[in-house]
């Protein structure tokens, strides 16, 4: 029989699952903000021809000449039909006009910016003349390129219909200086040019068949010593041994590269630098209209601010980018101690499954590199890491140990901080809470109010901490959560592709192969070259400007062969999932069903704004790095499946699967420290 936490855990997977699908549908269907095409459509979405950049597009909205395009096409006829129709969708401010004679206007002309998701439809009988006949359409898109599907129709009196014209690559297109351009079918899976500026893996595994071979061999050595018997005592000490190898490895990581990474090396660390120097200039905080990165909570760089003031240091001097990327690494390290600690929890004693854990945080990529970088994403994983363990700790403990008061407002502030760091963090907040009172209502057996009381606790010491900021924005800019997406003002800005299609989202294989900017070619491609390698080169628009801290052979040989990770990790998330609605121990089931929660809320919202901000760059798997912990858990079931599954029967290939695994850690730490 489904007992009552059960219902409720069914009940609210099946109320997110419906508001995902339900957000997402509307986004697609009437948001106009959603620039979503199918480009195979009848008849095609067309687009000027550009080459694939990672260029801003700044353009002014108060003036739409500065961004109107113009798609022309000519049109011979023989005789001029009776009735004809013209059909466009376009997003943006359309006008169609045919000889010169205007047709149909629409956007925001019409009052209504959905409007060019139903389509303009207009008789243009009287339009038409024998001969020669121009179509003209403009379009005045601030969020993006120019895009346009449109037929022209000759309808006879029986209702019959006669193409007479289509938008394809024929057409051709002018841009705001007059200049003509080719068009082409929209589409948002082209492979960016630098892509090909470094080897491909196939190459690399040739040229580095020794020493994959020796790490091979050095991981299934390891595994045939820990099945000896007097490997016992270092079985069950092998959490805490491989945290303090962990320790070492990132000890080396912040010694050996903090002097050759440069400082102004990362993402958007003009923006984030240029925050630090106003909190030092001006000792206030900025407005998000001031600056690219000013729109962020302050609490990663007023600690780099405090730091540079405390130490009297410059951009300048030598010993800044030692001090700036101190936090950073910390905060990198506190999220492996946080995975360690959640798994200790979770998995309670069970060695295998809580060095997995701890490992796979270690030598996750994205947290490495993220965290050698200048940035407010490590210390804002870093607090959420740390407020997912005390909530699953929380959660664990008997059912008559009740949460007390002072735990939850440890995790509220601690969650207080996060949001004080990063937006993303608000995520957790209503997960925590909401779990919090489950459990002491589903649990504990508490009243309906005094559960209610519980995550009211969580929330409003959380919002105490770190709502200020968020007051703040509203009462200078009418909302509480403002991006350098969109800024009040005339100023905007957009990168390619500036829409997307379904392929984006159904394609997958170039960053196996070549991850650098892989992400071009589809989303999966984005977050796989993010998750396992440093994708996007810190944020650099070229494979020549990359700086050489990272050894790139290694860390494209790590994305290659972490596609069986890969695989793992979801499997790991599957039995997550049965482990919710299984486990005997009622808190932990709702335990992981916070991490499961967190997880799923984390990469909806990436998908999310990929469709709100359909930029090549939006598609980082480090967007995503706050939700470590989880991943390490989901990656610590799914790598231990095989081990468990083999036992004794198959001892060889136990040995094999070892084999791999060493190879995987030694050529991701060959990436960071070779």
């Amino acid at each position: 029989m489904t007992d009552t936490l059960t219902r409720w855990q069914l009940g609210a997977a099946a109320a997110g699952l419906a508001l995902a699908i339900g957000w997402a549908g509307w986004a697609l269907v009437f948001d106009p903000r959603v620039v979503f095409v199918v480009p195979d459509s009848d008849p095609a979405w067309i687009t000027p021809v550009a080459a694939v950049n990672t260029q801003a597009v700044v353009v002014d909205r108060s003036e739409p000449s500065s961004y109107g395009f113009s798609f022309v096409r000519g049109l011979e006829l023989e005789q001029v039909p009776e009735r004809a129709r013209l059909w466009m969708r376009a997003p943006g401010r359309v006008e169609a006009r045919i000889n010169e004679r205007k047709v149909a206007t629409g956007g925001h002309e019409t009052g209504d910016p959905a409007h060019w998701k139903r389509g303009l439809e207009a008789d243009v009988s009287g339009l038409l003349q024998p001969g020669a006949n121009e179509l003209r359409v403009r379009i005045s898109h601030a969020d993006g390129p120019p895009l346009l599907q449109l037929s022209l129709e000759a309808r006879a009196a029986d209702g019959s219909a006669e193409r007479l014209l289509e938008t394809g690559p024929d057409w051709i297109a002018i841009d705001p200086a007059g200049a003509r351009l080719e068009t082409t079918v929209a589409r948002d899976t082209r492979p960016h040019p630098e892509s090909f500026g470094m080897p491909g893996s196939g190459q690399l595994i040739v040229a580095h068949a020794v020493p994959l071979a020796l790490l091979f061999a050095l991981g299934a050595a390891l595994a045939i010593a820990a099945r000896q018997g007097s490997a016992r005592a270092l079985r069950d000490r092998a959490p805490e041994l491989t945290l303090a190898l962990c320790a070492l490895a990132w000890g080396l990581v912040y010694v050996l590269k903090s002097g050759p990474l440069p400082l102004r090396m990362g993402f958007d660390i003009v923006g984030h630098l240029a925050y630090v120097d106003y909190l030092l200039e001006h000792g206030a905080l900025p407005i998000a209209t001031q600056g690219g990165s000013m729109y962020h909570p302050p609490l990663a760089h007023g600690l780099l601010a405090t730091l540079a003031w405390t130490f009297g240091l410059g951009h300048e001097d030598p010993a800044t980018g030692w001090l700036y990327r101190l936090p950073g690494l910390a905060s990198g390290l506190a999220i492996v101690v946080a995975s360690w600690a959640t798994a200790h929890c979770l998995f309670r004693g069970d060695p295998l499954r809580t060095s997995l854990a701890t490992a796979f945080a270690a030598l996750l990529p994205m947290n490495v590199y993220m965290s050698a970088y200048v940035s407010n994403e490590p210390l804002h994983a870093a607090l959420v890491s740390a407020s997912l363990y005390l909530g699953c700790r929380m959660l664990c403990e008997g059912e008559q140990a009740a949460p007390r008061p002072i735990g939850l407002a440890t995790v509220g502030a601690c969650l207080g901080l996060a949001i004080l760091t990063k937006f993303t963090a608000l995520i957790a907040i209503p997960l925590v809470a909401g779990c919090v009172a489950a459990r002491r209502r589903l649990i504990d057996g508490a009243s309906a109010a005094a559960a209610a009381t519980s995550g009211a606790l969580v929330l409003c010491v959380a919002a105490l901490v770190g709502g200020w900021f968020y007051l703040r924005s509203w009462l200078l800019l009418g909302r509480p959560v403002v991006g350098n997406w969109d800024l009040p003002g005339r100023l905007g800005w957009w990168e390619q592709p500036g829409f997307h299609t379904p392929d984006y989202y159904t394609s997958f294989g170039t960053a196996l192969s070549r991850p650098f900017f892989a992400g071009y070619q589809s989303f999966w491609d984005g977050l796989y070259s993010t998750l396992w390698a440093d994708g996007l080169v810190a944020g650099m628009a070229r494979v020549a400007t990359r700086h050489e801290a990272w050894n790139y052979d290694w860390m494209t040989l790590s994305a290659w062969l972490a596609f069986p990770a890969t695989v793992l990790l979801v499997v790991g998330s599957v039995r997550a999932m049965r482990v919710c609605l299984r486990d005997s121990d009622r808190g932990r089931r709702l335990a992981m069903s916070l991490l499961v929660a967190f997880a799923a809320a984390g990469l909806f919202a990436l998908l999310s704004i990929t469709l709100r901000l359909p930029y090549y760059a939006q598609a980082k798997a480090f967007y995503l790095l706050s939700a470590t912990v989880p991943l390490s858990i989901f990656a610590a079931l799914g790598l231990a499946w095989p081990l468990e599954r083999l036992g004794g029967r198959a001892a060889g290939l136990g040995v094999v699967y070892c084999g791999w695994l060493g190879t995987l850690s030694g050529a991701i730490a060959l990436a960071f420290l070779g």
